[in-house]
C-alpha cells in the first residue's frame, strides 16, 4: 500500500513532495504490486509526473478501481 495527497488514473500520484516513496519503490521486487488506497476526491485529472515519478499499478477508491501505468507503462481502463 503506497500512501499518497493526490492520484490521477494513469496511477500517478503526488505526496508531500519529498520523493520519499519514490525513492523507497525503486529498490522494491519488481513483482510488488503498487496500490494506493483513496477516496474518489483525491483524483485528479492529472497529476504532474517526473522522470523519478513511479505511477502505481493500482488506486482504489470508494467508487472504483483505476488500473494504473505501474512501473512497466502499460495503461488500462478504469473499472467500476
Amino acid at each position: 500500500m503506497v500512501p499518497g495527497v493526490g492520484f490521477d488514473a494513469r496511477g500517478g500520484r503526488t505526496g508531500h513532495g519529498k520523493g520519499y516513496y519514490d525513492k523507497l519503490l525503486e529498490n522494491a521486487k519488481p513483482e510488488t504490486p503498487f496500490v494506493a488506497l483513496a477516496f474518489e476526491c483525491q483524483m485528479f485529472d492529472e497529476i504532474p509526473m517526473q522522470g523519478h515519478d513511479i505511477f502505481m499499478d493500482k488506486v482504489v477508491t470508494e467508487k472504483r478501481v483505476y488500473e494504473g501505468i505501474g512501473r512497466n507503462g502499460i495503461g488500462r481502463q478504469a473499472t467500476a
